[in-house]
C-alpha cells in the first residue's frame, strides 16, 4: 500500500537525522542503495523518498552515487519509480549545493518533463516552484558577480530561472 510505504519512507528520514555520522555511512547508506537496486519496484520507487534526506549527512563521493542513483531511478522501465522520482526531485535540489544544481538536474528535468505518463509530468510540474527559487538565487549570484546591480541581477534570474522550467508547461 503506498500509504503505508509513504510512511515508512518518512519514519526513515526522521531516524537518518539522529543517527551518529558513522552509522550513516556504514549503515544507513548501504540501506538507501540497495533499496535503489532492489528488483521490487516499490522498494526503487521509496527509495527515491530517501534520497534527499541522505544527501547532506554524507560525503562528497557519497553524494555523487545518490545523484546516480537518482539518475537511474529517474530512467526506470517502471513509472510508478519514475513518478516517485519525480516527486523526490524537489526535495533533492532544495538539499544539493547550487553550484551543481544546474549540470545534475537539468539532464534530469529534461527527461521527466518529457516523460510519456502524465502522473510523472505532474509531480515534475509541482516542483516548478522549487527549480524556479533555485534556478532564481543561482542566476542572481552570477549576476552580481558580474558586475550588475541589484534589480538587473534579479530580473536576469528572473528570466534565466523561467526559462529553465518554461519547456515543462509545454508537455
Amino acid at each position: 500500500d503506498s500509504d503505508v510505504r509513504t510512511r515508512a519512507v518518512g519514519a526513515l528520514n526522521a531516524v537518518v537525522q539522529h543517527l551518529p555520522s558513522p552509522d550513516v555511512s556504514s549503515a544507513y547508506l548501504p540501506l538507501v542503495q540497495r533499496m535503489a537496486t532492489n528488483q521490487w519496484f516499490t522498494v526503487r520507487a521509496a527509495a527515491c523518498g530517501t534520497l534527499a534526506a541522505l544527501f547532506s549527512l554524507v560525503v562528497a563521493d557519497a553524494q555523487a552515487e545518490l545523484v546516480e542513483a537518482y539518475r537511474v531511478l529517474a530512467s526506470d522501465s517502471v513509472p510508478m519509480v519514475r513518478r516517485a522520482a519525480a516527486a523526490a526531485l524537489k526535495d533533492l535540489v532544495g538539499v544539493m549545493p547550487a553550484s551543481s544544481l544546474e549540470e545534475v538536474t537539468d539532464p534530469l528535468w529534461a527527461s521527466l518533463t518529457e516523460d510519456e505518463q502524465d502522473n510523472t509530468r505532474i509531480q515534475v510540474a509541482a516542483c516548478l516552484p522549487v527549480f524556479v527559487t533555485a534556478y532564481t538565487t543561482t542566476a542572481a549570484a552570477a549576476s552580481v558577480e558580474g558586475g550588475a546591480s541589484g534589480g538587473e541581477a534579479a530580473a536576469a534570474a528572473a528570466m534565466a530561472s523561467m526559462e529553465k522550467v518554461l519547456p515543462v508547461l509545454h508537455t
